[in-house]
This record gives C-alpha cells, structure tokens and sequence, in this order.
C-alpha cells in the first residue's frame, strides 16, 4: 500500500514539474466511437494544492477511457499570480473557461474548498453541468461563505489557520498540514510532497456564493464523506448534505484528501456516479430490482429480530459478500472487512442488547438489473440513525451486500424512546 501510494502521488507530482498550464496538465484524451456515452470529468483541487493532486485519481479514469480535465487555480501549482491578486471570480472563471471548450456536459468534482467553486460554477453554467460531485467537500448554503461555515468548527485545519492580511494569504501553522490532510499515507511520502504545497489566497475564502433553485438547484449533487477528516469534521459534512440534499452519499474510510489515499475508490465512485447519471433502464426492469432489493432488506429487519431474542449473528451475516465491506460512524465503531469480521462486528451489537432494526425511507437507486444502491434512515432500540449507502450485487442469482455504511446520529435512552 505504501508503494502504491507514494507511487502516485510521485506520478501526479512528476507531471505537475514538467506542465506549465492547464492545458498541458489536463489534455482531453481522444474517445473513441464505442466511448463517446463515457462522460468526461472536470476535477478541481483543494485550497492549498493543485492539479498533482488530482492526478492520480485521473489516471484512473483515463485508464477506463474517460475524458479527465484538471484545471490549475490561479496561485496554485505552476501559476505564480500573487495571492492577494487573486478573487473568487478568478477561480470560477478558470473553471468556465474548461467547461466552454467541452461539447457537452461535464461531472464536476470539487475537493474540500473546491466545493464551494463548483456550485458557484454551476449557477453560471448550470447548461454545461451534468452533475457535481463534492470529495469531503464544502457543500454550502447559498449567501454564506466557506469561513462563514467553519467559524464554530473546531477542528486540526480550523485551529491552525494562519492568516497573513498583508500578504493576502492564509496558511496552516504548527506543522499541522500532514495531520489536518493526508494522516493516512505515510509520512515521508508526504514530506516528498510538502513543499508544493501552497499559501491559499485569503480574498476568495471570505466569498458568499450565489445560488438558486433555477440553476445550481436542478443539478443532480452526490457527495463523498471521508471518515476520518480532521479538517471538515464528520459533523459538518453531514450537515452540509442534508441541508442541501444530495441523490446519494458515498464514504471512504480515509482522511480529509482521499484523493491521494486512496485514489482508486475515488475513481470507482465516480464511474458508479456516471452510471447513474446515464442510467437508460426500462422502468420495468427498475421496478424488478426495487422490488427484490425492498424484499430482501423486510427479511433482513426480521431475521435481525430473531437473532437478537437468540443473541447469534447468522442469518443477518449471510446477505453480505464474502469480502464485504462495512463502515460504522462514529468512527471509534471501526471498518470491517470480510464476512467473519463483520460477523463479529453484529455478534456484539447483539450482545450488547441491540433489537428491532428498522428501515424508514428507503431510496433505491437502481444502476443495472444487477446492481442497486439504497440510503435511509433507521431506527433500533438503542440508536437511530441514517445508513448512507448500502451497495447489492447480484451474484450468482442471489442479491449480496457487498457495501454497508452507515452512521449512528442519536443514542436511545428509555428516556428518550
């Protein structure tokens, strides 16, 4: 993991030192007839970074034969425009100008701050926005500003800003960078990183973004949470998508830039996104799945209330894949890999006293005839809470769960119920 890790953030750095533009650093691949119905992907990097660190999640896309662009802001990566020069008009301008150049629409990212660019890109643009996709990313409510957002947020990046007025730019003191972004590769890869790290222009942060329901409002929003953020908390990215409701949430077990953790599931997540958003399936065949997926997870409720009067995990376990992956928030629940491992992990909620697992309003989204996605909310005797993406594949003529993720938001006392 570790090679494979330093292995692309070097690919991604290597490309960043030979390019001096966007348009070397993002080139359109040539598509070919059989995938011209493959979207292309416009990828906005964070505060602080540029496109290296996008890179890799690009090439992963380009290796399925999508479209990838990777604009540069201005005064990150190669652009050395001075921070205090720079206006949030000049970013989504920067970003405008890629989306002019494209013959169709385009699945726009934005990581972290880079949220807040794209749902300001797509109110301008909202005709060249097929859908938005936000990494760990500031997804926020018309009329406010990214620092307005974070202003009682406490966190690593939150309580180590530093900012310079003079010089227009703000920076994350302390030697915090490495713990606030990217705890999760190892350390001396990202001090091989570290000094292309950038200032983040000061003016842009303070920006209050224009929304409205006309355009920005009637584009499809998917959102990708990074379990382990210390920069934007868990608490605030939940809140971030469920004001300003999403079509599906999505979640990788990493810290705040996944990007360069685990480039690879961004990647799948975002070729699933655009399987979604080309999704020409007959109603009939939708309303198959829905149903089977609707089916197996009433049994799932009943079996789990057996289970739980005869305190074994069985009958629950065995809807999950064999190499199935579960992630539980709040984080100090843990992720598990492999049936066993999530045996284990039921085996002592029942222990624990856990009974009457309930679903309420399930949304499925149906990708094909033999792949669904369902979010919910849900409630037990000791907790409630919402279950962000539970992924069924059909394998061999029997609907397995191969992705639970879900996430405990109030615990019950007899009190309370």
């Amino acid at each position: 993991m570790k090679k494979a890790i330093k292995a692309s953030i070097r690919n991604g750095l290597s490309l960043f030192l030979t390019t001096s533009s966007v348009v070397a650093i993002a080139k359109p691949q040539e598509i070919k007839k059989d995938e011209l119905n493959k979207s292309t992907y416009v990828l906005v990097h964070s505060a602080f970074t540029g496109p290296w660190a996008m890179e890799s999640v690009a090439q992963n896309l380009r290796k399925k034969g999508f479209n990838v662009i990777i604009p540069e802001l201005p005064a990150h990566g190669n652009d050395k425009t001075p921070a205090k020069d720079v206006h949030f008009s000049d970013y989504v301008i920067t970003i405008i100008n890629e989306l002019d150049k494209q013959n169709g629409k385009v699945i726009l990212l934005g990581h972290s701050f880079g949220g807040t660019i794209i749902s300001e890109v797509a109110e301008q643009r909202p005709e060249k926005v097929k859908s938005l996709v936000y990494l760990a990313g500031a997804l926020i409510p018309n009329g406010t500003s990214f620092m307005d957002n974070l202003k009682d947020v406490k966190s690593i990046l939150t309580e180590n800003l530093v900012i310079d007025k003079e010089k227009g730019f703000v920076t994350i003191g302390n030697d915090k960078t490495y713990e606030a972004y990217v705890e999760d590769i190892p350390l001396d890869v990202f001090k091989g990183a570290e000094k292309y790290v950038v200032p983040e222009p000061l003016d842009p942060l303070s920006y209050k973004i224009n929304l409205t329901n006309e355009n920005f409002g009637k584009i499809p929003r998917y959102y990708i949470q990074a379990l382990k953020d210390k920069a934007i908390p868990q608490s605030l990215q939940r809140k971030m998508y469920t004001e300003t409701p999403v079509k599906q949430v999505f979640t990788i077990d990493s810290s705040h830039a996944p990007n360069l953790s685990n480039p690879t599931k961004v990647a799948d997540i975002l070729v699933m996104i655009q399987k979604i958003e080309n999704n020409k399936l007959t109603n009939k065949v939708k309303q198959k799945v829905t149903k089977e997926i609707n089916l197996i997870t009433s049994k799932w409720e009943k079996d789990f209330s057996l289970e739980a009067k005869n305190k074994k995990a069985k009958k629950i376990v065995d809807v999950y894949a064999e190499n199935a992956l579960l992630q539980a928030m709040p984080a100090s629940f843990g992720t598990f890999q492999g049936k066993n491992n999530i045996r284990k992990f039921w085996q002592s909620a029942l222990d624990g006293g856990a009974s009457d697992m309930i679903y309420h309003s399930k949304n499925i989204l149906v990708l094909d005839d033999k792949t669904a996605l369902l979010s919910a909310t849900w409630s037990m005797n000791l907790f409630q809470g919402i279950i962000t993406l539970e992924k069924w594949v059909k394998i061999n003529h029997k609907w397995n769960l191969v992705e639970d993720n879900f996430e405990i938001t109030k615990f019950l006392t007899p009190e309370s119920k």
